[in-house]
């Protein structure tokens, strides 16, 4: 009888402890869901004000033009449409360092080398939100380190995509991909202004940051080299460069250049 007895207690713990594992794995499937709806309200909250940025900015823009006609000055936004130049060679890298470190781009920045992209680049592509030294520096990576795939957040007007699909020309080899979420209307046909031989080495995508980098992951695209310029809240800029080996952060409005590091002496900041 006691081992009766011993038995029956012992199956009902176990339907018990049943009960009870089934229990948490219902709540944890609750908060899984409560979770995820979190993160998709974050998500359409931030596409919603990016595109009320984009708004605004493009009604900036039209303000400015219309107050800019007789002036001579730059404006500090890109134009929606500017004459795109035909293609040409900047210069030869054969004779280049054979991998970008912190050494090699100080001593590109302080030699000849830099006055060929320099004069090519400082004032072209217009729609480029990049000053200083940005463009050139762009420009210096892609042919250095020859990337099969760059990826780009924030197309934008495409001005810094047409400097990169350049470079990428020159190398005569890589692709391009770059993404915009509001630039279904707008990008694709800048892109379609520029000569045939430099629109083959881009690929549009008009996805937000995570459905871009999923669509990449599952396509199985490897990323050599990442220029991220899209939302710029804290969250969405601390998750893009997770696993890229090479981040580039650039001012709009000042000289200086970061790629994420110790600060020196030479207008730029860079680790490896």
């Amino acid at each position: 009888m006691n081992l009766i007895a011993t038995l029956r207690q012992f199956f009902m713990n176990v339907e018990r402890s049943r009960h009870m594992l089934e229990g948490i794995m219902e709540g944890v499937a609750n908060q899984t869901e409560l979770i995820n709806r979190h993160m998709m309200t974050l998500t359409e909250i931030a596409d919603r004000r990016r595109e009320l940025e984009s708004q605004q900015i493009l009604m900036n823009e039209q303000k400015i033009g219309n107050k800019s006609k007789n002036s001579p000055s730059v404006a500090t936004q890109p134009a929606a449409s500017s004459e795109v130049l035909p293609l040409f060679r900047v210069m030869d890298y054969e004779d280049g360092p054979d991998e970008l470190t912190l050494e090699s781009i100080v001593a590109w920045r302080g030699s000849d080398r830099f006055e060929k992209p320099h004069r090519a680049f400082m004032a072209y592509p217009r729609q480029s939100l990049l000053r200083g030294m940005g463009r050139e520096l762009l420009y210096h990576i892609v042919r250095t380190m020859r990337p099969q795939n760059i990826i780009e957040v924030g197309t934008y007007f495409a001005g810094t995509s047409e400097l990169l699909a350049r470079a990428l020309w020159e190398n005569g080899e890589g692709v391009l991909h770059t993404t915009d979420p509001f630039g279904a209307s707008r990008c694709p046909g800048i892109i379609a202004s520029w000569p045939s031989d430099l629109q083959s080495h881009v690929r549009y995508h008009a996805l937000n940051s995570m459905e871009f980098f999923t669509k990449l992951e599952n396509e199985q695209v490897s990323l050599d080299f990442a220029f991220i310029d899209g939302n710029h809240d804290f969250e969405f800029a601390y998750l893009a460069p997770r696993c890229l080996e090479w981040v580039v952060t650039i001012s709009y409005w000042q000289p200086e250049v970061e790629l994420s590091g110790d600060e020196i002496d030479h207008g730029f900041e860079v680790t490896g």
